[in-house]
């Protein structure tokens, strides 16, 4: 993981960011509505989730104003659709990034379709998973959330904020999992406060960026699983049905955290979409992976055997990835093979030496 970076903005604002990956296109992660550059990496599927992203793509993720690692502002004013636009543009100055594709989950999806629109030369292809083009509902958008249920949620969110709420609507299939529950409850509070929050969701609650559809000329994914708990799947039909030559790609489950679920099925859908849409041969013809040393590793067998150097058992490994102690102990066998080693010891040797403990 790289270290984190600040980018200033034109009014003075410092933004948290990192990059990571070294593919030969450029994403840009466009948080939801909270975000934490360094707290995400503590989430074991998260962090795989954007390490497959980083083999073949150069991954820029950021706090937005307000949020995370980056400024607060001073005189607590909600920041405005047009700031968060110019804020992506600013990350991207700072990462030396002239062109990117952009990743935009929930709340940043109207972010990222405003800023394909107003920055189109900047531009080079759309993700939006979980997202839409507007929240609340209305006559000619029933597909959206009636506003009295959003407000509701909002006086939820602020009771009870920085206590995991809203985990059975986010990842109803990790409601059960009290590590992930607790990283939750402490990703929350180390984004924003209850009232940060509150005004923010509120201000996107009339955002609408269904008229920027029509003009979007930039090659367009939108991912959406089908039993989605907090948008609607409709939205995102509504969504696909007025991009011009839109792909779209309706996943079985319900969780709205882009990270779970197939996790294989969405890697796969963004590579192959940027394959044919930005990056042309570019992802197809990259060098094929050594079949020994430590760049043989496969993604999973990296995070194995970062696992190993933090000194886990095969139980605990397979607790922090998802994964069967039998799986676990088969990306052993496959790690030592490859570095042509004996013992775990050898593996915790190398990714102690490769990770050093920050």
């Amino acid at each position: 993981m790289d270290d984190t970076r600040y980018a200033v903005t034109d009014d003075g604002v410092h933004l948290a960011y990192q990059v990571t990956g070294e593919g030969p296109v450029d994403l840009v992660m466009v948080p939801g509505f909270i975000s934490h550059v360094e707290l995400r990496w503590r989430e074991p599927a998260l962090a795989r989730f954007l390490r497959y992203l980083g083999t073949f793509s150069r991954v820029i993720g950021f706090d937005k104003r307000g949020m995370g690692l980056s400024d607060r502002d001073p005189g607590d004013v909600t920041p405005s659709l047009a700031q968060r636009v110019a804020d992506i543009r600013t990350v991207m100055d700072a990462a030396g990034s002239r062109r990117a594709a952009l990743f935009a989950w929930s709340e940043g999806g109207a972010t990222a379709i405003r800023f394909a629109i107003t920055h189109a030369d900047r531009a080079a292809a759309l993700i939006l998973v979980g997202t839409t083009p507007r929240f609340s509902s209305a006559p000619d958008f029933p597909e959206g959330i009636p506003r009295d249920l959003l407000e509701m949620a909002v006086d939820v969110w602020q009771e009870e904020w920085g206590r995991g709420v809203s985990l059975p609507l986010y990842a109803p299939s990790a409601v059960d999992d009290p590590r992930f529950a607790a990283w939750w409850a402490a990703y929350q509070r180390h984004s924003a406060s209850p009232g940060a929050v509150a005004n923010s969701l509120m201000m996107h609650f009339d955002v609408d960026v269904r008229p920027d559809l029509a003009n979007l000329r930039v090659p367009t994914l939108i991912i959406h699983q089908t039993d989605d708990m907090v948008i609607p799947v409709t939205c995102a039909r509504y969504a696909a049905a007025h991009v011009p030559g839109c792909a779209f790609r309706e996943l079985p489950g319900s969780d709205h955290m882009y990270w779970l679920g197939d996790q294989r099925e969405t890697i796969d859908s963004i590579r192959h979409f940027l394959g044919e849409s930005v990056a042309g041969h570019a992802l197809k013809l990259r060098r094929r992976r050594p079949s020994v040393g430590w760049e043989s590793l496969t993604p999973m067998e990296l995070e194995v055997a970062r696992a190993v150097g933090d000194g886990l058992t095969t139980r605990q490994i397979a607790e922090r990835l998802f994964v069967s102690p039998r799986t676990v102990q088969s990306h052993i066998t496959n790690v030592l093979r490859k570095l042509d080693a004996k013992k775990r010891s050898a593996i915790a040797a190398e990714a102690a030496r490769r990770y050093p403990p920050a």
